[in-house]
């Protein structure tokens, strides 16, 4: 079998999936990871989670490691004596997770978060790394329990930190969260919009971009709102879709894939569903007509 991988390379070039056929026939193991040597097409296909799966189906970790979700713990209120039912944000790893097999909170991972900060706080979304925590009693944020003010958070599990977003105001009470679009993009998803844009993206880690479609409940129109944490600032572009999509007919959003530099939404509207398309780097985004 290694003569004919060995017979492959040096032919035409084949096809991934026929390339994939051949190693996965492959019974000894040096003589796989030896193909994997042979080029760099050969050896993204080894490399491969997917593929690793395939060879060894009880031994390679799943490469789903869990997913956050809101669960009732204990803690300290202001003003309580003794510690008080809260809900907090949990990890629930995935089976075979490599952060091992038990649940913790959200704080475990961070060295930089204030005691009390994620008490009732929500989890919307993570991507590679990073969780967007929207919250609703952060302390030393002045005029939060406000309800046309959202309050979001981006935890960086690998680095251990948590950075506040500044509060972002809306002229009417926030919609709840799963009436809105959210996502987070980072660097090696959208590179600098004032530098190139290039087939490999430099990869700054503590870069990246938060961005919501969303309204107030009273707004007729949706809005984008984008913050950069190279600037530390929001940005705001109202009626950003371009249609006469309203806001006051309550659609609503699922949660963002981002993938090769683009935002995907699918969006429910009047009775139909839409896909919403935004490019990450030049904020171009497209609302597709048709319904599916």
């Amino acid at each position: 079998m290694e003569e004919v991988a060995a017979a492959a390379a040096m032919a035409v070039p084949l096809p991934d999936d026929l390339l994939l056929e051949i190693l996965v026939r492959m019974k000894d193991d040096a003589a796989l990871f030896h193909c994997a040597t042979t080029c760099k097409q050969w050896r993204r296909l080894v490399a491969d989670p997917g593929f690793l799966r395939r060879c060894w189906p009880g031994d390679h970790p799943s490469s789903f490691v869990g997913f956050f979700t809101r669960i009732r713990g204990r803690g300290r209120r202001d003003g309580d004596a003794d510690p008080t039912p809260i809900m907090a944000p949990c990890f629930i790893p995935g089976p075979q997770s490599t952060l091992g097999p038990d649940g913790r909170y959200l704080i475990s991972f961070l060295s930089t978060a204030t005691a009390g900060l994620f008490n009732d706080a929500v989890p919307l979304l993570s991507h590679r790394g990073l969780v967007l925590v929207r919250l609703f009693k952060a302390r030393d944020t002045p005029g939060c329990a406000d309800p046309t003010i959202l309050q979001l958070a981006v935890c960086n599990l690998l680095a251990g930190t948590c950075d506040m977003l500044p509060p972002l105001k809306f002229s009417s009470a926030f919609n709840d969260y799963m009436w809105n679009g959210y996502a987070i993009l980072t660097s090696t998803d959208c590179p600098s919009e004032d530098g190139p844009l290039l087939h490999v993206p430099l990869i700054n880690p503590s870069f990246f971009k938060v961005v919501i479609i969303g309204s107030g409940r009273d707004d007729l129109m949706y809005t984008l709102h984008v913050f950069s944490s190279d600037k530390a600032s929001w940005s705001v572009r109202s009626n950003c879709f371009n249609t006469n999509a309203q806001s006051h007919r309550y659609g609503s959003f699922s949660d963002a894939i981002v993938c090769h530099g683009m935002a995907h939404w699918v969006f429910y509207y009047y009775e139909c569903f839409h896909l919403i398309n935004m490019n990450g780097r030049t904020l171009a985004h497209l609302l597709h007509e048709a319904p599916f």
